[in-house]
């Protein structure tokens, strides 16, 4: 019960931090003359900022005070879904009819990004 409020009270956060970044997006894209919004990058493997996989376990935030950190480490498995950030991001995307593309990258691909940023940018 405690683990399920900690996820709760954080996709609540989120959500906070969120709707201004949102109105800011909305402010962009009411101005197609002046700004473009390319996307979204997220980190794959985040428990936060996955956006095509993210890391899950029973680890729950700090590593601090734990008793055999292999132990900890071993219990961690890469899943195919959004970490809780880019999930809530995305509801309110969806929730506010914006659409702006979010691709997810591990630390080793830049050249992922070379070619969104390459797609997407005209000179």
């Amino acid at each position: 019960m405690y683990l399920i409020s900690l996820t709760i009270l954080f996709r609540n956060h989120c959500r906070k931090i969120l709707n201004p970044v949102l109105d800011e997006f909305e402010e962009y894209l009411n101005h197609p003359e002046r700004f473009k919004i390319l996307g979204i990058i997220g980190i794959d493997g985040s428990p936060s900022c996955g956006v095509d996989y993210t890391c899950t376990g029973s680890c729950y935030g700090s590593f601090s005070g734990r008793d055999d950190l292999n132990e900890t480490l071993s219990e961690i498995s890469i899943a195919n879904k959004n970490g809780i950030f880019i999930d809530e991001l995305k509801k309110l995307l969806e929730e506010r009819k914006i659409q702006i593309p979010i691709i997810g990258l591990f630390a080793n691909e830049p050249e992922k990004m070379y070619g969104f940023t390459k797609r997407n940018i005209s000179y």
